[in-house]
């Protein structure tokens, strides 16, 4: 409603942000715990703890920069505008990192009872989100003229 109505605030920045990873977190952990108690597959408690984990850190990098910005907005972490040829390839993924193409690929897995392939490919995307993070994380540290 606060988007709407164009009365957004920082608590309410913070509100979203860790609403939305702690819903992402759980998700991740009842997946794997799920499919494992189904399956007796270890892979996919690996799946879940390696996401988890990798969502943990990438997120306490993301937040450290937000809280020294003064924002609580995951879209202010500048990891799309890298600007290196290596690392500007992120710009173009942007649209299938939001929520929703998360959100709508898990209800194609479920739909179709591949939550347990959602689930160890979410993993490896999170190796690459968390690669992404720490590359930013190294320019930011050492900026070149054309970052600052």
């Amino acid at each position: 409603m606060s988007r709407v109505t164009y009365r957004g605030s920082k608590a309410g920045e913070w509100f979203d942000t860790i609403g939305d990873d702690l819903t992402n977190y759980s998700f991740f952990a009842a997946a794997a715990f799920g499919i494992f108690h189904t399956t007796h597959h270890a892979l996919y408690l690996v799946a879940g703890a390696i996401t988890i984990a990798c969502g943990l850190l990438s997120s306490g990098l993301e937040y450290r920069y937000l809280i020294h910005i003064g924002s609580g907005d995951l879209l202010k972490y500048p990891l799309s505008q890298a600007t290196s040829k290596a690392s500007r390839g992120i710009g173009s993924l942007a649209p299938l990192l939001k929520r929703d193409t998360f959100v709508f690929l898990t209800m194609l897995a479920a739909l179709f009872n591949q939550v347990g392939v959602a689930l160890v490919t979410f993993a490896l995307g999170a190796v690459g989100i968390t690669i992404a993070v720490l590359k930013t994380e190294l320019r930011l540290a050492h900026p070149t003229s054309g970052d600052r």
